[in-house]
């Protein structure tokens, strides 16, 4: 709906409905998740010309989210690992689909948003002064059930066979789960858009973004303050101090017309951005395990189907946190570019592009097992080595810790369209470096969150997931000459694109086995590389046989193999897309 009220005022106003009922399939037919979403959104906005040279922009909206799944499992109690459950568990296998379906499931994250936000425009002389404020509330109802049926774990399928697993991970029974989460994110900003000079203009700007902490309304948040010593969980709110009361996140920008004839410019720009969901959502996965009021067991060797005591084997009291001295997690972005406009309706750019993060989110084992350290500094967990905390089992721990940089040269070519054609091409040459990828296994597909020594993250900088260091993308439009007054000669054009890239970097991995006996069962220990090999030549490249797996041994029982972090590099990719087009005017 848009209303124009007088020569001043305009109104525009906005209502979208979303709904969808899903049946996901599982690998086997009889474990599929059920899924329901209905989604709303209202959105009004007012425009106010005050004078010719202020306008004053108001926007209110409201929405409201509904994501719910369901285990579509018949109910078996007699097959449920858990007591009070009435359907089973999941089972995991090593290279084989799961069976028991989806182990977060049933999970639940209902959301409403209120945000009302104003934006002022101000032009006076040389100077483009926007200011405004953003007011955003948030109130989140979540179930997260993750292992409440139970989940067994076994490192192969001979292990499977045998009716012998590694682990069993359950949510003991009385958990409480759901949480209301409310959260309220205050946003204030100016900047100055500048003409210094005829030919150059700058931007400078000051925003200002904090968060209230999402504390549980019903009181159910829990923390274990200090991982190191705390043989109990404490009651209150999931971070000692607000991370975000020193948002502060300046902004500099400059374009500059070179020569005063708009054919060559020169841009640039620099900012700081702060991560104003990360300890939000950290908190809304880890809090609801936490005890008192919830609590997860690991059992080691445990026998198999589990009986519904949940004991046999070496029953561990686990634990999920979230680091109560949380920090606020924040990047640099920075950028330069070379824009030239050439003969011929040519336009060439030539860039650098770059970034840094700090204190990103990340998820560690927070109470490995003590090492002993031997003559060479290798660390060696003896098969009788005590956890940091013994008054705990497994702590998966959320925490700060993460890096990142990016650094890359970008180049671009446009013709636009004259003489029948016009293309265009774009070229990166990119390097992407981190120590962690994620917070979540569902976020990566190549490599472990966890990393292999939560508490020496240095082995672990090398290049990220996503990097990738070339990419390559063209187009092109061209008119092919014909008649245009001829129904059948003209109108006829061929449209290509082409896209090229190389591949992503990929972990080699024992998966969950523990071999290094570190107590980090989140993780994944890696292999050691035999000596003598050669790293280049360990990738193949054949679709059957990718890369040479002999080229890896395992380490030393009790020890972290040789081999880093995304050391092989995954397979390139190319796609052409050709298309033969006839227009005709009716």
């Amino acid at each position: 709906m848009d209303v124009t009220l007088s020569d001043r005022d305009s109104l525009f106003g906005r209502y979208t409905y979303d709904g969808a009922d899903q049946t996901v399939p599982a690998g086997f037919e009889a474990y599929g998740t059920d899924s329901v979403s209905r989604n709303q959104f209202f959105t009004v906005e007012h425009k106010r010309i005050v004078t010719p040279a202020l306008l004053n922009t108001a926007r209110f909206s409201h929405s409201r989210l509904r994501f719910e799944q369901l285990p579509n499992i018949p109910s078996t109690p007699s097959l449920a690992f858990v007591p009070g459950q009435d359907q089973i568990g999941v089972v995991s296998i090593t290279g084989v689909t799961s069976l028991g379906g989806t182990a977060t499931n049933p999970s639940s994250n209902n959301s409403f948003y209120w945000t009302f936000s104003d934006d002022i425009s101000y032009s006076k002389g040389r100077h483009l002064i926007k200011g405004g404020a953003l007011i955003e509330h948030l109130r989140t109802n979540k179930l997260t059930a993750t292992n409440i049926r139970g989940s067994y774990s076994f490192p192969s399928v001979q292990r499977f066979l045998a009716a012998s697993p590694n682990r069993f991970v359950a949510v003991l029974p009385g958990a409480q789960l759901e949480r209301v989460r409310p959260n309220t994110l205050f946003g204030f900003y100016l900047q100055d858009d500048v003409r210094a000079t005829n030919r150059l203009t700058l931007n400078l700007g000051l925003r200002y973004e904090a968060y209230t902490i999402p504390a549980d309304a019903n009181g159910l948040d829990t923390t274990l303050r200090n991982i190191f010593t705390d043989a109990d969980f404490t009651v209150g709110p999931p971070f000692g101090e607000n991370p975000s009361r020193r948002n502060f996140a300046p902004r500099v920008g400059f374009a500059w017309d070179v020569a005063g004839n708009g054919r060559t410019a020169v841009r640039g720009g620099a900012g700081i951005y702060h991560d104003t969901d990360g300890p939000f959502n950290s908190a809304f996965g880890i809090a609801a395990f936490s005890p008192p009021f919830a609590a997860t067991t690991t059992i080691t060797n445990p026998a198999f189907p589990q009986p519904a005591t949940l004991s046999g084997g070496a029953i561990a009291r686990t634990a999920r946190t979230l680091d109560y001295n949380i920090g606020q997690p924040y990047g640099v972005t920075y950028n330069v570019s070379v824009q030239r406009e050439l003969v011929g309706q040519m336009v060439v750019t030539v860039g650098y592009a770059g970034s840094r993060a700090y204190n990103l989110m990340s998820a560690i084992e927070a109470n490995p097992n003590v090492p002993q350290i031997l003559a060479d500094g290798t660390k060696f967990f003896a098969s009788n080595a005590l956890r940091r905390n013994p008054a705990w089992g497994a702590i998966d721990y959320r925490t700060n810790g993460g890096h990142s940089e990016y650094n890359a040269f970008q180049l671009s070519a446009q013709k636009r369209f004259s003489h029948n054609y016009q293309m265009q091409l774009a070229y990166t040459l990119g390097k992407a470096m981190d120590n962690l990828q994620a917070q979540l296994n569902a976020d990566v597909n190549n490599s472990s969150v966890y990393p292999q020594d939560p508490y020496d993250r240095n082995v672990d900088w090398t290049r990220s997931d996503f990097d990738v260091r070339h990419v390559m993308s063209a187009n092109f439009v061209w008119e092919l000459p014909g008649q245009a007054t001829s129904a059948l000669a003209g109108g006829w054009q061929v449209n290509g694109i082409v896209s090229l890239r190389s591949g992503v970097p990929f972990t080699p991995a024992l998966g969950n086995t523990n071999w290094s006996r570190s107590g980090n069962t989140s993780g994944e220990d890696r292999p050691s590389l035999r000596p003598g090999v050669n790293l280049d030549s360990v990738v193949l490249g054949g679709v059957d046989r990718y890369f040479d797996a002999s080229a890896f041994v395992l380490p030393a029982p009790g020890t972290f193999g040789t081999a880093g972090r995304n050391i092989l590099n995954g397979p390139s990719y190319a796609m052409t897309n050709l298309s033969l087009v006839k227009n005709t005017k009716l």
